[in-house]
């Protein structure tokens, strides 16, 4: 994920490291998305759409620990 966040060329390095630190945010406090929902600061489809990324992270983690 950090890698594919690296990549992007129109992104200042600032934005970047935002992004790195609301990735670790969310991965350690995934309540906080439901937290976000339920004041309407985040709709169902995002949030769907983050649990599948933040999923397929934690499968590439399990799968490069097993190498």
């Amino acid at each position: 994920m950090l890698q594919m966040l690296d990549d992007f060329v129109d992104v200042s390095k600032d934005e970047k490291q935002l992004m790195h630190l609301w990735n670790s945010f969310v991965r350690k406090q995934r309540l906080f998305m439901i937290k976000l929902w339920n004041h309407g600061l985040l709709d169902g489809c995002t949030m769907n759409n983050c649990n599948m990324i933040l999923e397929k992270c934690r499968d590439e983690e399990s799968d490069t620990g097993k190498s």
